[in-house]
């Protein structure tokens, strides 16, 4: 019998879905499908505060960590638009993005460069914390197939950065194909060190096993210190699948 995930569950809440655990293995921390389904309740209460609405994008500076993964649900349980970027753009670069984007709000953590918050505050995008979530969980209807899912940019390297959308079909499709041509018992615990404004990092590393019910475990990427500890994290976590690119 097939395992439910995901791609199967056109008409179901995300959060009713087999959706495996996250866990930190730098951090130690780690979420059960039960604490998942509570701290995107709080961000969704959260965003219905602050008026988010079906079709709005969302700006996520930041990534690599449990509560990322919790504010994409909650973007999209509301029909809104997620617009993960890097952590390590400029002011300037932020605000370029801005300017192509047009964000309702933006979602920041504790790293996130003061800089990048008053460039943002700058251009009349509001910002909010992960942290600051509304005290009470709540649910919302789910994004249409066909409503915008993401919006990634690309580096920009061969001329200006250009933003590549997303539909849930879209990102259904790429899940399907993976899951017929490699099936899902070998991600059963995936590891993430690719950044979550990447689309092979989000797209296939994160979501794809995560949504099909197996656990992901998330680190900051590119760490040096954390490259050198690969072999025991992988050792330690019995990590069955990871994927990278060149250094």
């Amino acid at each position: 019998m097939s395992q439910p995930c995901f791609l199967e569950a056109i008409g179901t809440m995300f959060l009713d879905l087999q959706v495996g655990n996250l866990i930190e293995p730098i951090s130690g921390r780690a979420w059960d499908r039960a604490a998942i389904a509570r701290e995107v309740g709080l961000r969704v209460a959260r965003f219905q505060r602050h008026g988010l609405a079906r079709g709005d994008r969302v700006f996520l500076p930041f990534g690599n960590r449990l509560e990322f993964f919790a504010e994409l649900l909650a973007v999209w349980q509301l029909g809104a638009c997620a617009v993960p970027i890097d952590a390590r753009l400029t002011p300037f670069e932020v605000t370029t993005l801005v300017g192509a984007a047009r964000p309702r709000m933006a979602v920041v953590d504790d790293a996130t460069d003061a800089a990048v918050v008053s460039a943002l505050a700058g251009v009349a995008v509001p910002t909010v914390s992960t942290l600051d979530t509304g005290d009470v969980s709540a649910t919302a209807g789910l994004s249409r197939l066909d409503d915008d899912a993401l919006i990634l940019f690309t580096s920009g390297s061969t001329g200006a950065p250009k933003g590549v959308v997303h539909t849930h079909r879209s990102l259904r499709a790429r899940w399907i194909s993976l899951r017929d041509a490699l099936g899902v018992a070998d991600f059963a615990r995936t590891l993430c060190m690719l950044p979550t404004h990447f689309g092979h990092g989000l797209i296939c590393n994160c979501l794809f096993p995560w949504f099909s019910g197996q656990d992901l475990f998330i680190t900051p990427p590119f760490r040096p210190d954390i490259l050198m500890r690969l072999g025991k994290i992988l050792d330690d976590n019995r990590i069955t699948f990871m994927s990278s690119v060149p250094s």
